[in-house]
């Protein structure tokens, strides 16, 4: 069992090696950006990297999931290039068609986007956006095969795209201008080269051979457009309400908040890597482990999120002085990507029953709470109500996957671990935005965090840990015998 169980955190690890670079490109790239740009270039690069992000996403059309759900399925390889073919081309129809329909209203979309008319900028959206199309399925072709170095090479390829690929534009121009030109240029050369390089793994779609199989795939992943789009807009909203209320200055240190409360993502892309397709192979014979697993979640992702808080003043030391002010309400945004890979492990039975509808309603939910907080805090309070509200709408989320989830599945033998470290977490949150700026905040992180290790459930997952840590090294025998 502690092998399986070691093997298990090692899987999750690779496939976090991606995670870890990407977050090392945002930790790198922060920084130098905040230095480099205004307050006002920073936002509109970071406000187009942001819908390019969401629109990327969207016409993904939920197939990059339906070719996870249908790979293993499908035993032939030949059908297999010829469903990943059939994908790539419905995305491509899509956001072909999408660019064509937009031109009418391109002055509007343009003075949303960019705070002014100008088209050859605009030209550049569904250019950065096809390159990151290109990159994500082949990305998750590799990941299905389990060629590690190869998935891993393309995820870090995205993470760089969608993070800090205009900062190669700085030697042409120090201006918003040049960064999303040469954003546009970069998804051009993405994708010509993905399509060169991957020729061999696509087919030409045998409709008639193979029509259940791609309308099966549909079936199974046109649901989760709304879904995703829902959840893209719970994370997004507090960016449009600040870019309506205070233009782009906010959304700079907006943005680099985000980018330090995505340092969880690290564990949560790596997880979610080998979670869905692990829950899919084995939901009917080891629910014991997938339980056991959520347990291990809900200690060590609020644990992580604890010390991301304890250490925030140490991390933003690198960041220019005019950003230091976003530490008050970092915890908040951290709270999303925390409930979010919370939420995986306690929403698996909406997938595993094909019950893909009730995302769109719980995240539907979620960003209609969101977009209300926001109307009523943002006013008042401008990014700290913003990221209140983003945290309002993760716990929201959560709530509602977990009762769904756990009535068709039972992921957690408990509900109250996950409710009791949640609500430290929030607790915690709270205290750091009272105490902005006092040393007795900091004082009552420690206490807090001090305290979340020692309740049962979570001293009791920490010493298994530590326990399995100790199994993995070598023993002074074992070392003298590799010596000899």
């Amino acid at each position: 069992m502690a092998k399986k169980e070691n093997g298990i955190i090692r899987k999750i690890f690779g496939y976090s090696i991606a995670s870890w670079f990407s977050a090392l490109i945002s930790f790198i790239v922060v920084p130098i950006s905040s230095h480099i740009y205004s307050a006002d270039d920073f936002g509109k690069i970071n406000f187009f990297l942001s819908v390019g992000s969401i629109c990327y996403t969207v016409l993904c059309l939920g197939l990059d999931q339906g070719y996870i759900r249908f790979y293993s399925m499908t035993k032939e390889e030949n059908s297999r290039r010829q469903l990943l073919s059939f994908d790539l081309l419905l995305v491509f129809s899509v956001l072909l068609t999408v660019s064509v329909l937009a031109v009418p209203f391109w002055r509007y979309i343009s003075l949303w986007l960019f705070g002014e008319e100008t088209l050859p900028l605009l030209m550049m959206l569904p250019c950065y956006v096809a390159g990151l199309l290109a990159i994500r399925f082949f990305s998750t072709r590799y990941r299905m095969e389990e060629d590690l170095p190869r998935y891993t090479f393309l995820t870090i390829l995205l993470g760089l795209a969608t993070k800090g690929i205009y900062l190669l534009s700085v030697p042409l121009g120090r201006n918003y201008r040049t960064a999303v030109l040469f954003c546009g240029a970069a998804g051009d050369v993405f994708l010509l080269l993905m399509m060169m390089a991957q020729r061999k793994a696509l087919a030409v779609p045998a409709a008639g051979r193979n029509r259940g199989l791609f309308l099966a795939e549909l079936k199974f992943s046109l649901p989760l457009i709304p879904a995703m789009l829902m959840s893209l807009l719970n994370n997004n909203i507090p960016q449009f309400m600040l870019r309506a209320f205070d233009g782009f200055d906010y959304l700079a240190g907006y943005s680099v908040a985000v980018t330090v409360a995505t340092a969880l993502n690290v564990i949560q892309t790596g997880f979610n890597t080998f979670w869905t397709p692990y829950v899919f192979q084995n939901h009917e014979t080891k629910q014991r482990q997938i339980q056991k697993i959520h347990r291990y979640i809900v200690t060590l992702m609020p644990l992580l999120a604890m010390g991301i808080v304890l250490f925030q003043d140490v991390i933003f030391l690198v960041v220019n002085e005019d950003y230091r002010y976003i530490t008050q309400f970092l915890p908040f945004l951290i709270l999303t990507p925390l409930c979010y890979t919370i939420g995986e492990t306690t929403c698996v039975g909406i997938a595993l029953r094909m019950k893909t509808g009730w995302n769109m309603c719980i995240y539907a939910l979620s960003a209609l709470v969101n977009c209300l907080s926001c109307l009523m805090l943002i006013p008042t309070l401008g990014p700290s109500g913003g990221a209140i509200s983003a945290g309002i709408g993760a716990v929201t989320a959560l709530i509602l996957k977990t009762i769904l989830g756990q009535k068709y599945y039972c992921s957690m033998k408990s509900v109250w671990p996950m409710a009791v470290n949640v609500t430290v977490f929030v607790a915690m949150a709270v205290l750091n935005l009272i105490f902005f700026g006092n040393p007795r905040g900091v004082l009552l992180t420690g206490f807090i965090l001090v305290s979340f290790c020692v309740l049962p459930h979570n001293f009791s997952i920490l010493k298994e840990m530590l326990c399995y840590m100790g199994r993995m090294r070598p023993s002074p025998k074992t070392d003298r015998q590799d010596g000899r």
